[in-house]
C-alpha cells in the first residue's frame, strides 16, 4: 500500500475492479508475452543453444524472417495516406447539402493538419510492425494539449537615478527576461502501444465487444506530478518507486509477468489506465486510486485502436507471420549449419595416422610437404561423403520455398527464388495476383482501425474544439492561404471517412488509367450535356479525383480565378467592332469540342467521319 494511504469504500470498489480485470487477463497474458518475445528473437535472427555444441561447429543464423516482415511491412504502408471526408445527413437534414459538404472539406483539411502536426506517419511503422510481429496491434487515441514554458529577453526603457538627490536624470534599455506559457499541442494523438503493457479479456471478439481494456505506463515522477498538476490525477503523493523490485511481497501480484517488466520499472511507477465505454479508472502501484470518474470522450468509445491483419476466427487477436515461418527458420538454419560443417570437413580435411607413428607433430601440412614414413598407409585423409551437400541444398531450397507460400507468395516480391516459374509471365502474374490479394486482405483490415481513429478524432474535435483554428494551405492561383474551421462546422452532422485501400504500383497504375478515361470522356461529353439536356459537368471535380490519384491532396493550386471580361472590369472601355465582325471563322468556332471547328474532337464529329467513311445510301 501507498504511504499513509487508505482508499475510502468507492475506491475500495475501484481498485477490486481493476485487479480484478487484471487477474482475470493475466494467465493467457503471460503466455502471450512469451510467445512474444520468441518471435521477436526470431524475427532478429536470436536463437537459444538447446544443446551442448562442439565449438568448431557453424552457429549461423541469419533472419530470413526479417527479409519477409519487411516485405509485407512495406507493402502495408502508404506513403501518404489518400482519405476523403463526406457528409452523412439524417433525413431532416437534406435541404442543406452543399453546406453540409463545404464543413466536410473543412473537416478533411483539419485532419490532415492534425495528422501532419501529430507526425503520424512515423509511428505508422511500429504500429504495423507490430501487427506482424505478434498478431495484432494497438494504438492509443485521444487528445493531447501540452503546454511549454517559453523564456524570451525584451529590452525595456528604465529611467536612470541620480545617486544624490535620486531623481531621474535618463532613460536606458535593459533586457528582462519574461516567461510565458505556450500550447505546444493542442489536437489528436496517435500513440503505438507495446503490447506487454496491453491488457483484455481473453474471449473478447472484437473491440467493441472488448468489457474493459488496461494500458499498463510506466511514469518518471515528473510525469505524475504534471498529471496532477493539471488536475488530472490526485493522490499522487503517496506514490511508491520502484516498488516492483524492493519488495518481494508485491513482486507476487505479477508472477511471470515480472519477466516482461524487466528494467523498465527501475525508478518507475506502475499506473494502470483502465477503460471501458462507460469509465475509466487509473491506479497506481495496484494500491492507490488516482482517477475514477466517467469516460471523458464523447464518442463514448474506448480510446484504442485495435487491428488483426491476420484476424483470429472469433477472437480480437490475429497470427503472427514471424510465428508461422519461426519452426521453418530453425530447420533452415539447421540444415544450413549442418553443410557448412560438412564444407568445412571437406576443406580442412581430416588426417588420419596409424597408432605407430612415433610423433605425428612431426608432419609439416604445408602445399609442397615431403613426409619420410615407413609405410604411405601409415598417413591417410578422411573422404567425407560430398553428395551429401547436394541433398542439403536441395532441402533448404525447398523450405525457403515453404517460408515464402505460407506468408502469402512474398518471393517475387521480395526478391526472393520461388517454385513457381518466375521466369514466365504467366508465373510471376500468378505468384503477383496471390500476394496482393492476401495484401489487400490485409490493408482492409488496417483501413477499418484508421477510419475508427478518424470517427474518434472528429468527435474529439467537436468536443475540444473551442475555438476557430487556421489551417494553412496552398489555395487557387497557387496563393498561400489559410482555411479557417470552426467550432459550429462539426455541430449536428455525422461524417464518413473514405480511405483508399492500397497503393500498390499495379493497383495504383490501373485506377489511375480508368481516372484518365474517365477524365477524357467527361471533358467530350460535357459540351453536348450542357447543350442538349442543360445539364453542367462538373469537370473541377473530376480533375480533383484524378490528381489525389497522383497523391496530390490540395488539388485548388492547380486551379486559376477565372479572369473577367474587359467590360466587366471598371473603368475599361470595350473596343470597337472590326471590320467583318459577325463573321465566324471556322477555325476558331466555339472551340474544340464544337462540331462546327475545323479541327473539332466533338464526338459528333467523329461520328459523322466514321459514318461518312462507310458510305451512305447513294453508295449502296
Amino acid at each position: 500500500m501507498g504511504t499513509n494511504y487508505t482508499p475510502n469504500e468507492q475506491e475500495k470498489r475501484a481498485l477490486d475492479r481493476v485487479l480484478k480485470a487484471m487477474e482475470e487477463a493475466r494467465p493467457e497474458h503471460d503466455k502471450f508475452v512469451t510467445q512474444l518475445q520468441r518471435n521477436m528473437r526470431a524475427y532478429e535472427g536470436i536463437v537459444e543453444m538447446r544443446r551442448d555444441v562442439a565449438d568448431w561447429t557453424s552457429k549461423r543464423t541469419p533472419s530470413y524472417a526479417f527479409q519477409i516482415i519487411e516485405t509485407i511491412v512495406a507493402n502495408l504502408l502508404d506513403e501518404d495516406m489518400n482519405f476523403t471526408v463526406r457528409p452523412r445527413p439524417r433525413m431532416d437534414q437534406t435541404n442543406d447539402i452543399q453546406r453540409q459538404i463545404e464543413r466536410a472539406r473543412s473537416i478533411e483539411l483539419a485532419l490532415r493538419h492534425e495528422y501532419a502536426e501529430d507526425r503520424l506517419d512515423e509511428k505508422l511503422r511500429d504500429y504495423t510492425l507490430q501487427n506482424s510481429i505478434a498478431g495484432y496491434t494497438v494504438a492509443k487515441n485521444y487528445w493531447r494539449y501540452d503546454t511549454k514554458e517559453i523564456v524570451r529577453t525584451q529590452l525595456e526603457r528604465r529611467p536612470v537615478l541620480d545617486e544624490v538627490t535620486g531623481l531621474p536624470i535618463g532613460m536606458v534599455e535593459q533586457a528582462v527576461d519574461l516567461s510565458d506559457m505556450v500550447i505546444t499541442r493542442d489536437g489528436p494523438c496517435f500513440e503505438p502501444l507495446d503490447l506487454q503493457d496491453f491488457f483484455h479479456p481473453a474471449d473478447a471478439r472484437s473491440q467493441d465487444d472488448c468489457e474493459w481494456m488496461i494500458h499498463r505506463l510506466w511514469l518518471r515522477k515528473d510525469q505524475v506530478e504534471k498529471m496532477a498538476q493539471v488536475g488530472v490525477w490526485e493522490n499522487t503523493e503517496h506514490i511508491e518507486y520502484s516498488f516492483a523490485q524492493e519488495k518481494p511481497e508485491i513482486q507476487d501480484a505479477y508472477k511471470g509477468d515480472i519477466s516482461a517488466i524487466g528494467a523498465r520499472s527501475k525508478g518507475l511507477c506502475e499506473v494502470l489506465e483502465f477503460w471501458t465505454t462507460e469509465r475509466v479508472i487509473t491506479i497506481a502501484n495496484r494500491s492507490i486510486v488516482l482517477r475514477d470518474e466517467e469516460n471523458p470522450f464523447d464518442h463514448s468509445e474506448k480510446p484504442f485502436i485495435v487491428t488483426a491483419g491476420l484476424k483470429r476466427p472469433f477472437r480480437m487477436t490475429g497470427y503472427s507471420d514471424v510465428a508461422l515461418v519461426a519452426d521453418l527458420q530453425e530447420c533452415l538454419w539447421e540444415y544450413m549449419n549442418q553443410r557448412l560443417d560438412n564444407l568445412a570437413l571437406i576443406n580442412n580435411a581430416v588426417v588420419i595416422i596409424r597408432d605407430d607413428v612415433d610423433d605425428p607433430d612431426q608432419f609439416d601440412f604445408a602445399p609442397g610437404a615431403r613426409w619420410r614414413t615407413r609405410d604411405p598407409q601409415q598417413i591417410t585423409t578422411w573422404q567425407p561423403n560430398t553428395t551429401i551437400a547436394n541433398l542439403s541444398l536441395e532441402a533448404e531450397s525447398r523450405i525457403m520455398s515453404d517460408i515464402q507460400n505460407i506468408t502469402g507468395g512474398m518471393g517475387l516480391m521480395s526478391g526472393l527464388d520461388n517454385s513457381i516459374d518466375n521466369k514466365t509471365a504467366t508465373g510471376i502474374s500468378v505468384v503477383t495476383n496471390l500476394a496482393q490479394k492476401r495484401l489487400l486482405a490485409r490493408r482492409k483490415a488496417f483501413t477499418a482501425g484508421f477510419k475508427r481513429k478518424a470517427a474518434q478524432d472528429i468527435s474529439n474535435m467537436r468536443q475540444f474544439l473551442t475555438e476557430e483554428k487556421m489551417i494553412p494551405q496552398i489555395g487557387r492561383d497557387g496563393a498561400i492561404a489559410f482555411h479557417q474551421i470552426a467550432p459550429e462546422d462539426l455541430d449536428d452532422i455525422r461524417f464518413q471517412v473514405e480511405i483508399e485501400v492500397g497503393s500498390d504500383s499495379f493497383v495504383q497504375q490501373e485506377r489511375r488509367a480508368q481516372m484518365n478515361a474517365m477524365l477524357t470522356t467527361l471533358s467530350q461529353i460535357a459540351p453536348v450535356m450542357a447543350q442538349t439536356q442543360g445539364v453542367t459537368v462538373n469537370l473541377q471535380e473530376a480533375v480533383t479525383d484524378y490528381l489525389r490519384e497522383f497523391g496530390i491532396q490540395d488539388a485548388e493550386k492547380y486551379f486559376v480565378s477565372p479572369a473577367a471580361p474587359p467590360d466587366q472590369i471598371q473603368g475599361v472601355t470595350p473596343a470597337p467592332a472590326a471590320p467583318g465582325a459577325g463573321q465566324t471563322n471556322p477555325s476558331l468556332a466555339a472551340g474544340q469540342l464544337a462540331p462546327s471547328n475545323e479541327l473539332s474532337m466533338s464526338p459528333a464529329s467523329f461520328m459523322q467521319q466514321q459514318l461518312a467513311a462507310l458510305g451512305g445510301a447513294n453508295n449502296s
